[in-house]
């Protein structure tokens, strides 16, 4: 049963927060919700707030921290903002690509300006643990791949095979061949090592976890691989603002829903506590989602439950 045979207390904290999107812009609408552009920084400056308080040991950010506003200097005023935000905070950031990042700004400038080698990585969490970040912004015709370079050929030609399909939106997108061999790799070392693993994504990957038009080009491909692997605990992702769960092959993959449109004067973004045995996404606001996941033992099944998100949020 949940909980008898984990700790009492986590084995890490970590803060999360989807698709800030801020930008000095008047405020609107889309597909009838409301996008606070304007006042998200102060939004997430309250989340960041929030999390030293608690006292979590880093942070995940799903991407797309601006909307892109008119062109590269602009939209790159917004991002320091943004991180400005993210700076106060001592313990590790952990960003995902998103598709707004690079609406204007190009793709290594972002990486650059997020200071990240690589758009997709991994980092060990806690012993045990480890992320897992992709980059489902590579395989798409938003990417800023120079006009004639492999990369853009090699999403042109996935489009085109697939155009049949909804989700081949231009604003989502997915990992091409070489970083799909990585993630593979990568799964198989955490397997090999005994190591537990949690996948981010700013694109979702599992069908079912979001709408089909904003889920990932090659998402089942990346689900299944997920799914096949004793080390995949979640999947967490962003973009597709109102969020969303699934459990798909037995496994739980998570859409986490956007801080630009937290309803009201409220916000959105959560602290996820992991455990030997259950992760607990802690919703703050008025967004965010509370969910308890269990991890169970071989022959156990999956259960998973959703609870009231709170202003103060819980420590055990």
């Amino acid at each position: 049963a949940i909980g008898h045979r984990g700790y009492s207390r986590p084995l890490f904290s970590m803060g999360l927060v989807a698709d800030v999107q801020a930008g000095q812009k008047p405020d609107a609408e889309s597909e009838g919700r409301l996008q606070r552009f304007s006042t998200a920084v102060i939004r997430l400056s309250e989340a960041v707030a929030y999390w030293l308080g608690y006292g979590v040991d880093r942070v995940l950010s799903l991407g797309d921290l601006v909307d892109g506003r008119n062109d590269e200097e602009s939209s790159h005023d917004d991002l320091q903002l943004v991180l400005a935000q993210f700076a106060r905070l001592a313990c590790p950031v952990h960003h995902v690509v998103g598709n707004h990042c690079m609406k204007f700004v190009p793709r290594q400038r972002l990486l650059a300006i997020l200071k990240l080698k690589s758009s997709y990585y991994s980092v060990d969490l806690a012993s045990g643990w480890r992320l897992i970040v992709l980059d489902t912004t590579e395989l798409s015709t938003h990417a800023g791949w120079p006009v004639g370079s492999p990369q853009e050929a090699e999403a042109n030609a996935y489009l085109n095979a697939h155009r049949n399909q909804i989700r081949m939106k231009r604003w989502n997108g997915g990992t091409g061949e070489v970083q799909t061999n990585w993630f593979r790799s990568e799964l198989a070392r955490a397997e090999a090592e005994g190591v537990r693993v949690i996948v981010a994504s700013h694109h979702a990957l599992a069908p079912g976890s979001c709408r089909e038009t904003h889920r990932a080009w090659n998402g089942d491909e990346l689900a299944a691989a997920c799914a096949a692997s004793p080390a995949f605990v979640v999947a967490l992702a962003g973009h597709d603002h109102p969020g969303g769960f699934v459990v798909h092959r037995g496994r739980p993959f998570v859409t986490v829903e956007a801080l630009l449109e937290a309803k009201g004067d409220g916000n959105a973004f959560a602290v996820m506590r992991v455990y030997e045995d259950r992760v607990v996404i802690d919703g703050v606001g008025t967004g965010v989602t509370s969910r308890l996941i269990s991890i169970p033992v071989q022959g156990e099944p999956l259960y998973c439950a959703t609870f009231s998100s709170t202003r103060r949020g819980s420590r055990s």
